[in-house]
């Protein structure tokens, strides 16, 4: 009798654990009821919809990135109930309004209305014949198959295209093939719920026709895709408590909406780098939800407000808390640009102003500006610079944040052992305490004036080479004649003290 209860109760407990729920019409929500759901568009990797029959699912790893309200109305009291007069449900969401009718054999979608379903622009389309969502009742096992079509014209300057064509026609065929393949607890950021999955895969064709003037409607596009669609459904939730896309049947989940319940979650909601390498001008926001309000908020800097400025590069993680026990921790991440890189090259001083410099700029953000200083008030705002006599060249490069960094070259005189045929150098040039002449040929004479044509200094030489102190001499500008058995020739010269 003994062995007997324990077998009995080991069946009782067994059968428990594999209890599975039914699905009604009075699971899903009524005009009047309003629900908050969470997205998280980058699931961890590797994150699967996990295997069929009884199950226990573990999704708290997904996190929010940001929420949307579905609020239950009545289709007359939306802007396009007229177009679904058939509808008994509508759902608004932030960029479409879906419209349902809801019987106790099915939920069924009549269409929609704005850019869902993952069309970039706003159209209205009625599905004939509609799309069934799930049948009334559903367990483990059910199945069905349906496929639904809408078939819409809109404006091609919706797409654009006002320019190409005058009306676009879209076309889609959606083939729906379901089966309720798992049943068990399955866990989120929103709470623990006992369930039952359903498989959703979704065949879709798309067609698109454009109507060009003087050629009539012209093919535009023709393309097919795959959705592989799980849906965790709990009793008196009104909407799936979990929906996720996965990569294949029975794969990794690629996005993921789940309801979000009692306790308090939260995202980043605005994330804005900082515009400089090493600056720290960034700013960023959470946002809050669920839980009981009034929420607070800790920032790793001691900041205790959703939005926050001044913020250098790097992870910042913030606590929320709520006004009962709950917190939860959003992971914040400022980016900062490279810097700003500057590299050179530079092309001395051989015969007159010959001397080049060009740089190459990375990091940063494009356009960069260029503001050049050198010798004797020499500026430019071009990337390279040529015509350069030798001295010291300073660059500033801006970027388009306005971020700068500075360079400096020196263009220094280069071939002195081999001047042009008959002239000479003159170096250092600008000169402090003295100047070197070389030349080629034979030099008899010099001779250096000011720029108003004193003649301050003269001599004679022997030999092809010179050197001529300048410590006498004020700072300025000067021009120097050399005469040398080939002719005489006139450079000018900067003395520096």
């Amino acid at each position: 009798m003994k062995h007997f209860l324990l077998f009995a109760l080991g069946s009782f407990i067994s059968a428990t654990l594999i209890a599975q729920i039914t699905v009604t019409q009075t699971d899903y929500g009524q005009a009047g009821d309003s629900i908050i759901v969470g997205y998280d568009d980058l699931p961890p990797t590797g994150l699967s919809v996990g295997g069929t029959g009884s199950q226990t699912w573990d999704f708290t790893s997904l996190s929010l990135s940001n929420i949307n309200s579905l609020n239950f109305v009545d289709p007359v009291n939306t802007n396009s109930g007229s177009e679904f007069p058939n509808s008994d449900l509508a759902i608004e969401r932030q960029n479409d309004t879906l419209f349902f009718q809801s019987t106790s054999a099915a939920f069924v979608v009549d269409g929609f209305a704005g850019s869902g379903f993952g069309f970039p622009i706003n159209i209205v389309a009625d599905f004939n014949p509609n799309s069934t969502q799930i049948e009334f009742p559903s367990t483990l096992n059910a199945t069905f198959m349906d496929t639904a079509v809408f078939d819409t014209t809109v404006s091609c300057a919706e797409f654009g295209f006002g320019s190409t064509c005058d009306s676009a026609r879209l076309k889609r065929v959606l083939v729906g093939t379901s089966s309720v393949d798992a049943h068990g607890d399955v866990s989120t950021p929103g709470g623990t719920f006992t369930t039952i999955r359903q498989y959703f895969k979704e065949d879709n064709r798309d067609t698109v026709w454009i109507k060009v003037p003087f050629f009539g409607w012209q093919q535009f596009l023709d393309s097919a895709s795959t959705e592989h669609n799980y849906r965790w459904i709990a009793n008196g939730e009104k909407w799936p408590v979990l929906s996720a896309r996965a990569d294949a049947p029975g794969g990794d989940i690629v996005t993921a909406e789940y309801v979000v319940g009692a306790q308090v979650l939260g995202y980043a909601d605005s994330e804005n780098n900082p515009s400089c390498f090493g600056g720290c001008n960034g700013s960023a926001s959470v946002a809050a939800v669920g839980g009981i309000p009034p929420y607070t908020y800790a920032w790793p800097g001691g900041q205790t407000t959703s939005a926050v400025n001044n913020l250098c590069a790097g992870t910042y993680i913030v606590t929320i808390s709520d006004n009962d026990t709950g917190s939860y921790e959003v992971t914040v991440e400022l980016m900062e640009p490279a810097p700003i890189s500057i590299v050179g090259a530079v092309q001395g001083v051989n015969v007159g102003a010959d001397g080049a410099i060009d740089i190459t700029v990375s990091g940063g953000s494009n356009p960069y500006s260029y503001a050049w200083t050198g010798p004797d008030g020499f500026t430019a705002t071009t990337q390279d610079i040529g015509t350069l006599e030798a001295g010291d060249y300073s660059v500033v490069v801006t970027d388009n944040n306005n971020c700068d960094t500075t360079a400096s070259f020196a263009v220094e005189l280069t071939g002195i052992s081999g001047p042009v045929e008959g002239g000479f150098k003159a170096f250092p040039n600008p000169a402090n305490d003295h100047i070197q002449l070389i030349s080629s040929n034979h030099i008899q004479g010099y001779r250096v004036a000011d720029l108003l044509g004193n003649v301050i200094m003269t001599g004679t030489v022997i030999g092809n080479a010179a050197t001529l102190s300048t410590i006498d001499l004020a700072a300025g500008i000067y021009m120097i004649e050399v005469e040398t058995v080939m002719g005489r020739y006139l450079r000018k010269i900067t003395v520096r003290h």
